[in-house]
């Protein structure tokens, strides 16, 4: 056994531990990186998720018989660009379900681009359609990550 020396030696404890209580403190120090690293990965996955919660809110609100084309192409090229940032954080975990909204989203943004200003009048049931499978997917999705996240 190693007697100690005091402080002022400069000798650390892990070398007068021995090899043993060294793999040990550097396991428990990986032990605790990785749980932190865990818990950010969370934070990033849940904020990504309430953040893509909020733009889906907003296109949501958006009344079919009223909206604007740039404000249809605005308020789904939000969701689009939260949905980037919730799949880069998921790791695989939500893709089916974050696909399957960003289709409908493409969707939405396709018929009103297809119907321009001056037809979106007559195409308006069909972006209340599009709406509607944009709810129905979203639904799934939140269903999936409020397993994994609180909502907000």
């Amino acid at each position: 056994m190693t007697r100690s020396r005091g402080p002022l030696t400069g000798r650390s404890t892990l070398r007068r531990a021995g090899p043993r209580a060294r793999v040990l403190a550097a396991a428990l120090a990986l032990a605790t990186v990785a749980a932190c690293s865990a818990d950010l990965q969370d934070h990033d996955l849940c904020g990504a998720y309430h953040d893509l919660a909020a733009s889906v809110q907003d296109l949501k609100t958006l009344d079919p018989d009223t909206a604007g084309l740039d404000e249809l192409r605005q308020r789904a090229d939000d969701v689009q660009d939260q949905l980037d940032q919730l799949q880069a954080t998921s790791e695989g975990q939500l893709d089916a379900a974050i696909s399957a909204l960003r289709a409908d989203v493409a969707d939405l943004k396709e018929t009103a681009v297809d119907a321009g200003t001056t037809a979106l009048d007559t195409a308006r049931p069909l972006v209340e359609d599009a709406l509607t499978t944009i709810s129905q997917a979203y639904a799934h999705l939140q269903q999936l990550a409020d397993a994994q996240c609180s909502t907000p």
